[in-house]
């Protein structure tokens, strides 16, 4: 019944000539793809826009993507007229409110448009016209994945990306996501334009200081209005959604490479030095004391003694690639590298039950050593099935590693509700951060390990990764609901409240969980953050500023405002 009455609206569609195919509904109900507690809700309307038209007239060759980028501008002429706030999701992975809004939603999943290379000599600039086979434009609907499978096909590849492959490109760079390639930085670092489409207008932003495209590849993008600014361009790079739509990002790739992974097992005591320092003496790994392109430590808070082998170690060594190997298309076992997955695995109902039965039964120091010790236990099990020892360097291209069984339907939903906190902290302070987050951890026990990982300062203004030359990481997934894990919230609560305390420099990533004081934005980026509000209202005027806001990013970006809303 649902395609006979879809092709009827089709049919009709047909009258409305040669104008953006949209897909809109009303009143819907939208939550993220973990399933996170609090994030989420009803939605006035919900927009999908298409790379196609009601009429569906011949697209232009090689410009598929006009028909989408109108439908972003109808959408903000609507809103304009409406009053109405406007977001824009990818596949759903924030861990938060940032990519929602009760009140005109875009799903960006259809615009899936991506060219690799630039053919044009008169598009680039001199001094990147001799690697123009490595600039790469893409709409904001193009997952990690399937960019990954496109640039693998052309000999191309990223110079770094996150953990897995189930987002979407912009949601990705919008937000700060990384690796841990310590040399390299975010995913920000090798973005070179920014395609906005505002109120009004669309404009194109480049660094004035490292333009790669000419004037001509803004008029390619339906005649965007050029910018060359180095502040703009910065304070636009993680933005997550406040600086108007990005309907699209040129991105500078490097031909393809190979990666060799290693992984091992040991004491809290025997990585100290090595996750303290990037000093590699002592781990006995593959190519001795020299720091690997990536560098990773995974902490098991409630297994710190020697004997009880509480922390992991991967490491990527980069190497160069002959040819394209057949394997660089499929996922190989990749499961061991998904720790979302694992822990959801891992911390499933029955656990659940047992840690209540405890909570039911027991008191006092008893009740908390048997509450350490079980979610202890879990977590050894979520590291082990994440991180399994290797014995072998096995070169495979990034694609083939960076992935999960999870972004091969990253529309699907994970078992259980989860989420996430990731923090910021300069190297020079990464011992303090960890003994205080063991120390409240073991004080107010929650589901999730501790992972480590380096990233090169951010260019980005407000970055999360911008805070010393190297910012550490530290990122703890796990499992938190209504009914399953609601203990996780007064951990998290915990850790804000100690951090807050504390004298440790720290921020936090803009896609999970934040604290309820909008203080921690200002002591992260001190002035930064007045730099981009700045920027913002040189680009959008009150207007804009008020279309692309919604009470939760007012939360943290407004000085004195109350706790967090959707």
């Amino acid at each position: 019944m649902a395609s006979i009455w879809q092709k009827i609206i089709d049919f009709f569609r047909r009258f409305k000539g040669k104008t953006p195919y949209m897909d809109s509904k009303r009143f819907k109900i939208w939550i993220n793809w973990h399933k996170s507690i609090h994030v989420g809700g009803a939605v006035d309307r919900l927009y999908t826009p298409f790379n196609k038209y009601n009429n569906n007239a011949a697209l232009i060759p090689g410009k598929e993507f006009i028909p989408g980028l109108l439908g972003l501008k109808k959408i903000i002429s609507d809103a304009a007229k409406a009053g109405a706030k406007v977001r824009a999701y990818g596949s759903k992975w924030s861990l938060n409110n940032i990519a929602y809004t009760k009140s005109f939603l875009i799903n960006s999943k259809q615009l899936g448009f991506y060219q690799i290379g630039i053919d044009e000599d008169s598009q680039v600039t001199d001094a990147y016209r001799s690697k123009k086979e490595s600039l790469t434009f893409f709409q904001c609907g193009v997952g990690v994945k399937a960019l990954n499978v496109a640039l693998t096909n052309k000999g191309q590849a990223l110079k770094t990306s996150g953990a897995s492959d189930g987002q979407t490109m912009v949601g990705a760079i919008s937000t700060g996501t990384h690796g841990s390639a310590h040399a390299v930085g975010a995913m920000t670092e090798y973005v070179k334009g920014i395609h906005l489409v505002l109120e009004g207008k669309h404009v194109f932003l480049q660094r004035e200081s490292d333009q790669a495209v000419t004037d001509e590849f803004s008029s390619w993008l339906d005649n965007a209005v050029p910018i060359l600014d180095d502040d703009m361009f910065n304070a636009a790079l993680v933005s997550f959604g406040c600086f108007g739509l990005i309907h699209g990002l040129l991105i500078e790739t490097e031909p393809i490479y190979n990666l060799e992974l290693f992984i091992n097992n040991y004491d809290f005591s025997e990585v100290k030095r090595a996750f303290t320092s990037l000093h590699m003496e002592g781990l006995n790994l593959p190519h001795g004391n020299e720091l690997p392109f990536h560098f990773e430590v995974a902490l098991n808070p409630y297994r710190i003694g020697d004997g009880e082998k509480g922390a992991f170690v991967r490491v990527y060594y980069k190497s160069a690639i002959g040819e394209v190997h057949d394997h660089a298309l499929g996922l190989g076992d990749t499961s061991e590298h998904d720790i979302h997955t694992a822990v959801a695995e891992t911390f499933d109902e029955s656990t659940h039950d047992k840690l209540s039965e405890l909570e039911n039964d027991l008191a006092g120091t008893e009740k908390k050593n048997e509450l350490l010790k079980v979610i202890g236990d879990a977590v050894q099990i979520a590291l082990e099935l994440s991180f399994k020892k290797t014995t072998t360097l096995e070169p495979k291209p990034p694609s083939a590693y960076f992935t999960s069984d999870s972004s091969t339907n990253p529309t699907s939903s994970v078992p259980i509700s989860a989420t996430s906190l990731e923090l910021g902290c300069p190297l020079s302070q990464i011992e303090k951060m960890v003994d205080l987050i063991v120390q409240t951890t073991h004080e107010h026990p929650f589901a999730a390990p501790l992972a480590l990982r380096y990233v090169k300062k951010s260019s980005a203004t407000i970055g999360f990764t911008g805070l010393e030359d190297i910012t550490v990481t530290l990122e703890m997934p796990g499992p938190y609901g209504h009914i399953l894990f609601p203990k996780t919230g007064e951990g998290h609560k915990a850790l804000f409240e100690a951090l807050a305390a504390s004298d440790i420099h720290h921020s936090y990533h803009w896609g999970q969980q934040l604290p309820e004081n909008p203080q921690w934005v200002r002591q992260a980026y001190g002035d930064r953050i007045d730099q981009w509000k700045a920027k913002r209202e040189e680009l959008l005027g009150p207007s804009g500023i008020e279309m692309f806001s919604t009470p939760f990013t007012d939360s943290f970006l407004v000085d004195s405002v109350d706790p967090p809303m959707v």
